[in-house]
C-alpha cells in the first residue's frame, strides 16, 4: 500500500521532505539464520554420534563427551530459536504492511463503531 498517498487522501496536514531510497546492492532478503541452524543441527548430530562413539570405545578424555554434547544441544536450540523468531518477526512485518484501505468517518444508527 502507498502509505504516503493515504496520508494525503485522509486529509492530514503534511509536508514534503525529499529523500532518495537506494536500491538493494544484490539479492533479496532471506532467513540465513534458519538455514544455518539446520546445518548446525545436522553437524551437531554427526559430531555427537562421533563423540559418543569415542566415549564408548574409551578414546575420549574424561568429561569431554558431556561438555561437547551439551554445547551442541544448546547451540542448536539457540540457533533454531533465533530462526523461528526471525520468521515470526518477518510475518509480523508483512502483516503490519497490510493496513486498511479505508477509514470509517461516520456510522448510521445506534451502533457506533
Amino acid at each position: 500500500m502507498f502509505f504516503r498517498g493515504m496520508i494525503t487522501w485522509l486529509g492530514f496536514k503534511h509536508a514534503s521532505i525529499p529523500f532518495f531510497v537506494s536500491r538493494r546492492i544484490s539479492g533479496r532478503s532471506s532467513q540465513f539464520i534458519t538455514v544455518a541452524a539446520i546445518l548446525f543441527a545436522i553437524f551437531a548430530i554427526l559430531l555427537g554420534v562421533q563423540t559418543l562413539y569415542k566415549k564408548f570405545t574409551g578414546i575420549a578424555v574424561v568429561g569431554f563427551t558431556t561438555v561437547i554434547i551439551l554445547l551442541l544441544i544448546i547451540g542448536s536450540a539457540l540457533m533454531i530459536s533465533l530462526g523461528i523468531i526471525g520468521i515470526y518477526i518477518a510475518k509480523i512485518y508483512d502483516e503490519v504492511k497490510h493496513r486498511p484501505r479505508y477509514v470509517i468517518s461516520d456510522s448510521i444508527g445506534d451502533d457506533k463503531i
